[in-house]
């Protein structure tokens, strides 16, 4: 072959290489308006709706990485696993560098009961973006169930420090301290979660048992009438308000008690 031809191979090829890439911007910048509907109703849960536009931007642009993120998403929570499973696959394969499809990846094999493959998914995603709150979060939730207290912890602790206004990262992690029966490092951070989401029944149930721990009975009842009055479902409010009364009995006990030491001491 002779330079000439060469020439114009390598010419041939850098503006084909360059068009690609425009016609990549120029595809997504077309997509962009579809994924954009899909998100505003995915926000108004109209999943369906919000499904049709995301196929819309990903037939317009096959390599719309947010596109196959979101309908992945939209299938988690219709409980579609397997679907959802597929979209996070096909999203992988388009950038194997994106991190956030490996923790939902994750997610959803959790949920399928594969917790071994769900724990390496979320370390892959930490490897890709270590300040990934939602991935450590996570990982930190699923070594709690494997035992592993002590990486357990770590990663939790690191997803409350990356995210401090994640009510259910300071949630699961006074959770966390509770079961070893650490119940002053529990009661800070569930103060903050109930603090931040006043509503949140579990947060206040937990806390109640904090306060317990470290002879704080007054908080613990006003933190489980507190939540009595936020439960609708009357089996958990009676479950609830037994503990309640248990409280107080607790509370009368360790008082007659003080009584007496002191008396003692008179």
């Amino acid at each position: 072959m002779n330079r000439c031809a060469v020439w114009w191979i390598g010419v041939a090829v850098s503006v084909l290489s360059g068009c690609g890439g425009c016609d990549d911007k120029a595809l997504e910048e077309k997509a962009r308006p579809y994924f954009k509907r899909g998100l505003a109703l995915e926000r108004d849960r109209q999943y369906s709706s919000a499904m049709k536009e995301y196929e819309k931007a990903a037939e317009l642009y096959p390599r719309y990485r947010e596109a196959y993120f979101q309908m992945g998403n939209v299938c988690e929570k219709l409980g579609v696993l397997g679907q959802a499973r597929h979209y996070y696959d096909m999203l992988i394969e388009i950038d194997d560098d994106y991190a956030p499809a490996y923790n939902n990846l994750g997610n959803v094999l959790g949920q399928l009961g594969r917790l071994d493959s769900a724990i390496v998914l979320y370390e892959k995603c930490l490897s890709l973006d270590a300040l990934n709150a939602s991935a450590h979060f996570n990982l930190g939730h699923a070594l709690m169930l494997k035992r592993n207290m002590h990486e357990a912890e770590r990663h939790l602790t690191a997803a409350v420090q990356l995210a401090p206004r994640e009510s259910k990262y300071r949630k699961t992690a006074g959770s966390f301290y509770l079961t070893g029966g650490r119940f002053a490092e529990a009661r800070p951070l569930l103060e903050e979660a109930a603090r931040t989401d006043t509503a949140d029944a579990e947060a206040l149930l937990l806390l109640a048992r904090a306060y317990e721990g470290v002879g704080r009975y007054d908080e613990a009842i006003e933190c489980l009438l507190r939540c009595a009055n936020l439960q609708t479902d009357e089996q958990e409010r009676t479950i609830t308000m037994r503990r309640l009364g248990d409280l107080k009995t607790q509370r009368i006990r360790e008082r007659l008690a003080e009584q007496r030491r002191r008396a003692g001491k008179d």
